[in-house]
This record gives C-alpha cells, sequence and structure tokens, in this order.
C-alpha cells in the first residue's frame, strides 16, 4: 500500500477539520471553529507559562489542561444540540478563567481572558435570544468585581516578576484572541445576516 504524500495528509485533515466546523447556522460553526482554536491551544499554554515563567509555573499549568474536554465537547454537541453548544463555549470559558485565576492567582492577569469571553458571549446568540446574550455578556463582569479579592493564594506562591511575566503572556493572548474573534465575527455577519 503506497504512502500518503503529506500534501494529500494535510487536504484529508482539513477536510476533517472542515466537517467537524460545518453547520448550517453560522453562529454555531462559529462556535465549532473556537473551540476548535481553543483546543489545539490548550496542550502548548503549560509550555508558553514555561517559557515565560519558568519552572515554578510548570506543575500549576498543567492543570490547565482540564479545560481541554470543555472545547471538544463544543464541536461533538454541535450537530446535537446547537444552542447547548453555543452555551457551552462562554459558560466553559468563564469557568475555566476563573478556576486558572485561581490557581495562578489574580496578580497572574488570568481575569483578562474575561474579555474576549463577553465578546464571544456577544457574538454567538442570534437577535431572538437576546436574554441569554445579556445574561451571558453579563456574567463575566458580576464575576470579576464578585471575585475579585476573593481567590486567596495560588497554589504556589509566584514572585512579582513572574507575575509580571503571566500577564504579558495572557495580555498578548487576550490581544490575538479578541483580534481572532473580531476578524471570524465580521465576516460571519458580512457573510450570513442574522437569521431571525
Amino acid at each position: 500500500m503506497a504512502e500518503a504524500s503529506p500534501r494529500a495528509t494535510i487536504r484529508s485533515f482539513t477536510g476533517w477539520l472542515g466537517r467537524i466546523r460545518a453547520h448550517e447556522d453560522p453562529r454555531v460553526a462559529a462556535a465549532n471553529l473556537v473551540a476548535l482554536v481553543l483546543a489545539w491551544n490548550t496542550p502548548f499554554y503549560p509550555l508558553y507559562l514555561l517559557w515565560a515563567v519558568g519552572h515554578d509555573a510548570f506543575p500549576s499549568g498543567l492543570l490547565t489542561l482540564l479545560s481541554f474536554p470543555i472545547w471538544a465537547a463544543v464541536p461533538w454537541l454541535a450537530p446535537r444540540h446547537p444552542l447547548a453548544a453555543r452555551l457551552l463555549l462562554p459558560i466553559g470559558g468563564v469557568a475555566n478563567i476563573v478556576f486558572c485565576s485561581w490557581i495562578f492567582g489574580e496578580a497572574s492577569g488570568d481575569s483578562l481572558f474575561l474579555i474576549p469571553t463577553t465578546i464571544l458571549a456577544a457574538m454567538l446568540f442570534h437577535s431572538r435570544e437576546r436574554w441569554i446574550r445579556l445574561a451571558l455578556t453579563c456574567l463575566p463582569l458580576v464575576l470579576y468585581f464578585g471575585l475579585s479579592g476573593r481567590y486567596g493564594a495560588p497554589l504556589q506562591p509566584y514572585t512579582d516578576a513572574e507575575n509580571i511575566a503571566m500577564v504579558r503572556l495572557n495580555a498578548g493572548s487576550v490581544g490575538t484572541f479578541s483580534i481572532f474573534l473580531g476578524l471570524l465575527f465580521s465576516g460571519m455577519v458580512e457573510d450570513a445576516p442574522d437569521r431571525r
């Protein structure tokens, strides 16, 4: 049996990803793509921490891998329960941010990820779902102020320099992710008007 060429393998892989992402509702397709991007990046986050902060952050960083099943569940749910898939993405994102803020402490800047989570919640829902949209865009804000100062000490102490390194890493990730969401949803709005 002949081996597949690298080009054929890549085409096969991208076709498979396209089938996972595909959905007749562009908002569900967008949720699937965002979930795939998050799932792809999740295994690398502990390595980013290792590079940016050093060995001190690596053991706790491995706990961030626990979010992978959330991201993987979104495209699995999408064909069966599209609304549940769209709900899971921002709710799972908020839960992951709260969890990471507890692991690394408030000084790590993990709560910055609430910004793109709010953007995501604002964009994932149709106009007829405005109450869901309102609730899920308010949830990160309520948790930010409600949990501020209540996380306690991180699982392990970090120096000021390590916290600054985590804030820089997280701020860069938040900025990149927010740009990605803006480009994704601006294209979606231009290509497919809101279904009433």
